[in-house]
């Protein structure tokens, strides 16, 4: 009797904790939809997840297990890479490798297990090619168990656009000038989907900023004008020795933490995030301090 009362204690206890703990389940969505940018009236046909461009920002802590279903309504089939996530092979989205490509329809479901923190994005696998340039892409932040001294831990997920004069994405991918030369250049640059964001600040703040390059083929290559920041951390590592961020490449599919204090005497000040890679520069962003 009191072996059956312990037995039956321990199932009930464990049952609990079961459903106190379920596993976070989520779902992304790719689909055809729209996307407002600011240079034309009407919206651009994009592909995007969930409605959203870049997709919405999959956030979980260091040791956790996520489930993402991922139910494909596009007309052709797509799968999902976690790009710079270490995962078990099978979860890892690469169509004809790892799995069979989610048909129009049809519904997969991805496993993850978190075991390191870091900055991660999410794509396809499947004609990535126009997909990706398309709008499927999104960010993966796997946050550390400690609490960190950042105010602020901020994303900029930077891409790059072929926007044709009435508003819709240049219709044609991996051409022979493209694979001839280094890939598909966009005459559009967005960050977290916008064009010129601000980041507001007050003076003192420490801000964790993480950026990611989403784009084909572009390299970007950052300075903040008159504001030090540090490289803290390179593809989810941490850096052994910290180095100011200044004309440091950016190449697809890379990311970098800055860490960035805002000087206690910067109220009123704009901070732009200038890129000067190319031959001509131009504005990524910018940090406006102000007293709140």
């Amino acid at each position: 009797m009191i072996l059956r009362f312990i037995f039956l204690l321990i199932t009930f206890t464990f049952t609990i904790s079961a459903y106190a703990n379920p596993t976070p389940r989520m779902t992304l969505t790719p689909k055809a939809s729209t996307h407002q940018f600011p240079f034309f009236e009407s919206k651009t046909p994009v592909w995007s997840y969930n409605d959203q461009i870049p997709g919405p920002t999959i956030r979980a802590k260091e040791g956790s297990t996520i489930l993402v279903d991922v139910l494909n309504q596009l007309d052709e089939p797509t799968s999902v890479h976690w790009h710079g996530l270490r995962i078990d092979n099978a979860m890892d989205g690469v169509p004809g490798v790892t799995q069979d490509p989610i048909q129009p329809g049809s519904r997969f479901t991805y496993r993850l297990k978190l075991q390191e923190a870091g900055t991660f994005w999410y794509h396809p696998h499947f004609n990535a090619g126009e997909q990706l340039e398309r709008g499927l892409k999104g960010v993966l932040i796997v946050d550390e168990r400690n609490k960190l001294p950042w105010t602020q831990d901020l994303i900029w997920f930077i891409d790059d656009w072929r926007l044709l004069e009435d508003g819709t994405i240049y219709p044609h991918f991996n051409t022979h000038h493209d694979l001839m030369h280094d890939g598909r250049w966009g005459n559009a640059i967005t960050v977290n989907g916008q064009v010129k964001p601000e980041i507001k600040a007050s003076p003192g703040e420490r801000i964790r900023l993480r950026i990611i390059n989403g784009a084909n083929a572009r390299i970007f290559s950052h300075k903040i004008e008159g504001l030090e920041a540090k490289v803290i951390a390179v593809d989810g590592r941490p850096v052994s020795n910290q180095f100011v961020y200044e004309n440091y490449p950016l190449s697809p599919g890379n990311r970098v933490y800055l860490d960035i204090t805002i000087p206690n005497d910067a109220n009123g000040k704009t901070y732009f995030v200038e890129d000067q890679f190319t031959r001509r520069n131009f504005t990524l962003g910018s940090i406006i301090v102000e007293n709140n």
